[in-house]
């Protein structure tokens, strides 16, 4: 614990909670940082139904409420820069940031909508990023077949190694990722993970049936919405009449709820996920773009759940378990692969040993950030 009170400003592009794997990350790492005597400052943007959950943990906090004209704007303004990286930008976020550098031992920026900040910082010794997933990555997948691809890529790969030169301390939470920002922009970023948030989950002794599985994602994410919208057009009508699901996560469209099956339960986002993954015989991911780790498989390992997902799914995750982490990247391999799980009933135990194999080779974030800390 610091000998005095040390503070953290964290400027986050989301509403600090827990309905996305990302922003839960970061409230775990606030209630840690808080515990161990630092007190939190927090700079976060807008999105459709998200609240900051415990506003009373932060000593200041500014919340941006940034309309699409606003977004517009700046994206003109600073059309220098591909525009994911100008979304969250505010001359009001710009000053609350500046105006607190000095008193600040660290400036924490998470995800790359914020790195942009870092532009403005004179003092870059205080910065350090999370580094959620590679954008150029992310759309080198959407766009390299397309006419204007080549052309948009360098453009997204140009604003990318911009803002990376701009700050010496960044993490990453995937060795894939590690190596392709060292290759592409020679950035030697830190293996980080949080790793209480990936600990081996406490068992439930739920009995499992082995006839249900579990679909786990915020929906409001264009990939996993094609996921699933794939997986309910193209799989399920491949499966026996004995699959049945039950589908987790907030932002789902209501037009897309009507289209499903009726017997698929929707309970939407749940405070406590281990009852549903600990009793299901996998998690399915079916995941054909994005970028970055899939915390959701992590999640599944964690509470010793099968997962049957695609190349995509298991990106970065660089561990193997035989007949328990499954792959799957089109429709009859996905279906195979349900009807094996059906048949198959499997052992919890091994599933979790190698969620070990996997955190115990990084850094833990809140060390990481305890270690970029300016006095």
């Amino acid at each position: 614990m610091p000998s005095f009170k040390k503070n953290i400003l964290i400027v986050t592009a989301y509403p600090v909670n827990n309905l996305t794997a990302g922003q839960g990350n970061v409230n775990i790492l606030t209630d840690d940082l808080i515990a161990k005597g630092y007190d939190i400052s927090l700079v976060c943007f807008s999105y459709p139904h998200h609240t900051i959950e415990r506003k009373e943990r932060f000593k200041e906090i500014l919340f941006i409420n940034q309309k699409r004209p606003q977004r517009f704007l700046y994206m003109l303004l600073l059309g220098f820069f591909f525009p994911l990286y100008t979304a969250r930008f505010s001359f009001r976020a710009l000053k609350f940031i500046t105006d607190r550098v000095s008193s600040s031992n660290l400036i924490f920026l998470d995800y790359s909508q914020v790195y942009i900040y870092s532009l403005f910082i004179k003092q870059k010794e205080k910065i350090c990023m999370f580094m959620h997933d590679v954008i150029y990555q992310k759309y080198h997948r959407e766009w390299q077949h397309i006419w204007y691809g080549i052309p948009f890529l360098n453009y997204v790969k140009f604003t990318e190694k911009f803002m990376f030169n701009h700050c010496k301390k960044i993490s990453i939470a995937s060795f894939k990722d590690l190596d392709i920002v060292r290759k592409e922009y020679n950035v030697n970023a830190i293996p980080a993970i949080l790793k209480k948030r990936f600990t081996i989950a406490a068992s439930l002794n739920i009995p499992v049936n082995l006839s249900h599985f579990v679909f786990l994602g915020a929906w409001n994410r264009k990939e996993n919405l094609d996921g699933l919208k794939w997986f309910f057009n193209e799989v399920y009508p491949l499966l026996n009449n004995t699959f049945s699901c039950t589908v987790l996560g907030h932002g789902m469209p209501e037009d897309v709820k009507v289209k499903l099956p009726s017997s698929v339960n929707l309970p939407g986002f749940v405070d406590d996920m281990r009852v549903y993954l600990q009793g299901a015989s996998a998690l399915i991911s079916p995941l054909f773009s994005g970028a970055g780790i899939k915390f959701k498989v992590l999640d599944a390992i964690a509470n010793g759940c099968r997962v049957i997902g695609t190349d995509v799914s298991y990106e970065g995750i660089d561990v193997s378990a035989k007949n328990l982490l499954l792959i799957a990247n089109n429709a009859k391999e996905f279906a195979k692969n349900v009807d094996y799980c059906i048949a198959n009933a499997y052992n919890p135990d091994e599933i979790k040993n190698v969620l070990g194999q996997y955190i115990n080779r990084f850094i833990d974030t809140t060390e990481w950030i305890e270690n970029c800390m300016v006095d």
